[in-house]
């Protein structure tokens, strides 16, 4: 009876040492989703419960060992992902991008330089 506790104690499930993120890159637009992988190590832990840092830029919709971010807004921003309340990994320094506020811009200031350009040509 001491062996089987014994054997089943030694290879229950292995304490969460940390986590690695792979992002699979850095800079992202506003209302993409992205799958982020967590590799937890050893790699037969188990989490359990992942939260992404504070932020006002992205959401996080973890189930089924799935890590989906969500980027609702333009802006820059340090996450992190706290893995079973106490196993943090490292920070990465995120861009989302607004890609049709940044096309109007260019629009916009192509338009002023053809405006400008237009008045050039008129004076002489």
């Amino acid at each position: 009876m001491t062996s089987l506790l014994v054997y089943v104690w030694l290879n229950g499930p292995k304490t969460l040492d940390s986590i690695s993120v792979d992002w699979g890159k850095e800079e992202f637009s506003v209302g993409e989703t992205t799958e982020v992988k967590i590799t937890p190590s050893p790699s037969d832990a188990k989490i359990k419960t992942l939260e992404l840092s504070k932020n006002s830029i992205a959401d996080l919709d973890y189930s089924d060992g799935k890590a989906v971010i969500t980027f609702k807004q333009a802006g820059n921003a340090a996450l992190f992902f706290r893995a079973n309340g106490n196993v943090q990994s490292y920070t990465k320094n995120i861009t989302i991008i607004d890609k049709a506020a940044e096309e109007a811009k260019q629009r916009a200031e192509e338009e002023r330089i053809n405006a400008e350009q237009k008045a050039l040509d008129a004076e002489h």
